[in-house]
């Protein structure tokens, strides 16, 4: 999990450091948290990767970029993404709405409901399974699953075939097919799974994605695919 604070109060950001903190039960393995001080600094940071964090802290009164600026900017380009105004301000609180976001914070924080508030965030992502998390080297990496195509298992490798790059890191399927939300992700080979969205037609025994690669289905996953694919095509259907 990445989570982006953005606050010109180091003091604020510390507290909600610590929060975080207590939300993962000090397991810092599980996440990343990065801080910035303005709003500028944040936007540097991002770049063109809008879905860079899954969570933004923003703090409405940030000088020059509002946090309200800011959360409009990501909003264009990242509708998953969580967004947790803090403010002083009760009557600023409307506006959140316009950028959907997911709660706000009244300063002084008060840090139950801080608490309650990030837990709730957490069980949400969980809830939606939208994000895949895998590990390379101490960096935590998290994509959407509308952004990745179809995994491949190469040697001692997974490699993920993403929208805009290609991701390699030590694994395999099995551990893949353990945690991906199966409404979304089946296997058709010992060394594909693929992302039923991403699924352009099926021709015999090949499933043929958007990207145009074409993958076999072999014999041991043809019919667990095809009730899976059809499960996912009614779903979409109601």
């Amino acid at each position: 999990m990445n989570i982006a604070i953005c606050d010109d109060d180091m003091h604020m950001i510390s507290q909600l450091g610590d929060i975080i903190n207590d939300c993962f039960l000090g397991e810092t393995n599980r996440y990343t948290c990065d801080s910035f001080l303005s709003g500028e600094e944040l936007l540097k940071s991002l770049g063109s990767q809008m879905d860079k964090y899954q969570i933004y802290i923003l703090d409405i009164e940030l000088k020059q970029i509002s946090g309200l600026q800011i959360a409009s900017i990501i909003r264009r380009q990242s509708i998953n993404a969580i967004i947790i105004f803090v403010t002083s301000h009760h009557e600023l609180m409307q506006e959140a709405f316009d950028v959907v976001a997911f709660h706000f914070l009244i300063k002084p924080l008060d840090i139950e409901k801080t608490k309650k508030v990030l837990l709730r965030a957490l069980e949400y992502l969980d809830v939606k399974k939208c994000i895949f998390q895998f590990k390379k080297g101490k960096k935590i990496y998290s994509l959407y699953y509308e952004e990745i195509i179809c995994f491949e298992s190469i040697k001692r490798k997974v490699c993920i075939t993403a929208k805009d790059k290609i991701y390699e890191y030590y694994g395999t399927l099995k551990d893949v097919m353990n945690v991906v939300n199966l409404q979304y992700f089946v296997q058709v080979h010992n060394s594909f799974i693929v992302n039923m969205e991403y699924v352009e037609t099926v021709d015999g025994e090949c499933v043929i994605l958007k990207t145009k690669q074409r993958i076999s289905i072999t014999k041991k996953f043809y019919k667990s695919f095809n009730a899976a694919y059809r499960n996912y095509i009614l779903k979409r259907l109601k």
